[in-house]
């Protein structure tokens, strides 16, 4: 029971502590001694009546098991998030007289699933990007290719038609370059 990493607490039916592991114990800066008998809210949350929907409270009015999450913050910045569940103990006539919770530090496990998730849109971004970047880069493809032609049919002296098809050639190519730049992001290969 002390040797358990997650914090666990029995309650009675009128929300008296049980039993406290050294885990919650430790959590609340006390020995386990020190929680036993005194009202659960009052004890290990500093409240003067039942936690506003306790869990606790429906495993021992009903028999069913419950779960939740909590988030407790320390600062702007920093939290723990609890998974808590509730599961009944009951006598030999099956009647609830305790709820067992415990309390299982969820943070790192959280963090992890959000960091997938973020991942998971940065693939999908990048898969779009390689996409349209095919996409567009089919087009400026016939524009390159097309003001080289033009520009090797403009007679001579015709300065202002070849500075116009020069300035095409070279905005198809600038646009070109950021295609391939997009793709080297996109899919970190050099295409």
């Amino acid at each position: 029971f002390d040797n358990f990493p997650s914090s666990i607490y029995i309650i009675n039916r009128d929300f008296s502590l049980a039993a406290v592991n050294s885990t919650r114990a430790a959590r609340a800066g006390q020995e386990p001694a020190h929680f036993v008998g005194r009202r659960c809210y009052e004890a290990l949350f500093q409240r003067s009546e039942s936690c506003p929907g306790c869990r606790a409270a429906e495993t021992l009015a009903s028999g069913a098991s419950t779960q939740r999450l909590s988030r407790y913050w320390y600062d702007a910045d920093h939290f723990t998030e609890l998974e808590i569940n509730s599961f009944p103990i009951l006598d030999e006539n099956d009647t609830v007289i305790q709820a067992i919770l415990i309390e299982a530090d969820v943070t790192e496990k959280r963090n992890l699933e959000a960091n997938l998730v973020q991942s998971e849109k940065l693939a999908a971004v990048g898969q779009l990007a390689a996409s349209l970047a095919h996409e567009i880069n089919n087009p400026l493809t016939a524009i390159i290719a097309n003001a080289q032609l033009l520009r090797r049919e403009i007679p001579d002296g015709a300065n202002d038609l070849l500075d116009s098809v020069k300035l095409i050639e070279m905005a198809g190519l600038r646009a070109s370059q950021a295609v391939r730049n997009l793709l080297g992001i996109a899919r970190k290969e050099r295409y």
